[in-house]
């Protein structure tokens, strides 16, 4: 096991390793549009799309959701709310669910040099379902899902891992596609941070300094050189 640098690294699973708003993203707004619609929602796709994106950088979907119910007066409130959730976090999935370029080589080659936990948010049987359909599952030495029905966050996860000793902070690297989940809540521990610029949240930009990732990759193939691992 590598010990000079860095003895654990830490990935998302969602754009991170799996390519989610090309495969997944699409179909899951599709359904979360038709509720909104079939309960008042006057907007066309093209309007509930622009807010969106519009509004992602900073709010989950979960938030999104719940501003589009607030924000157009949608009723009865809870019920459409627990109705967009459960098609968004629970879509349907393929049997088999690609990695991206390089994923796995990357992995293969990681494995024998350092300790592999996973960390992603998302209704747990539908994230192990990715994780087991994608093949990484044997790849990782500890899988945490935190719940994004129930809003926890992935910073209490690593406190945890933190305070068990699984991990020592200086020596950890958390690999993510977003700054404002991923990397933030990494910085913010001392961990160091990659970002993995994929998917919806590739053009943001850091907007205060635990948001600022120690490396930055666009694919696999770059993500061994410039992490020096």
């Amino acid at each position: 096991m590598a010990t000079e640098r860095f003895q654990t690294l830490i990935f998302d699973l969602d754009d991170t390793l799996i390519p989610t708003s090309e495969v997944l993203i699409p179909q899951a707004v599709q359904q979360v549009f038709e509720i909104l619609s079939s309960n008042g929602l006057s907007w066309d796709f093209k309007t509930f799309e622009a807010y969106r994106k519009k509004h992602m950088a900073r709010w989950s979907h979960r938030e999104i959701i719940k501003n589009i119910i607030d924000e157009n007066h949608l009723s009865p409130k809870s019920h459409i709310f627990e109705s967009c959730l459960k098609a968004f976090y629970e879509v349907d999935l393929p049997a088999q669910i690609p990695l991206l370029p390089d994923a796995e080589a990357t992995l293969k080659y990681l494995v024998p040099r350092y300790r592999l936990f996973l960390l992603t948010a998302g209704e747990e049987n539908t994230q192990m379902k990715k994780v087991i359909r994608s093949g990484v599952k044997d790849f990782f030495h500890e899988i945490k899902i935190v719940g994004a029905l129930e809003k926890q966050d992935k910073k209490e996860s690593i406190t945890e891992w933190i305070r068990q000793k699984k991990i020592e902070p200086e020596k950890t690297l958390s690999i993510g596609n977003r700054l404002k989940d991923e990397i933030r809540v990494s910085k913010s521990l001392g961990l160091h941070t990659c970002w993995f610029k994929f998917g919806e949240h590739a053009d943001e930009s850091p907007t205060e300094p635990d948001e600022q990732p120690d490396y930055e990759v666009a694919h696999h193939s770059e993500l061994v050189s410039t992490c020096r691992l």
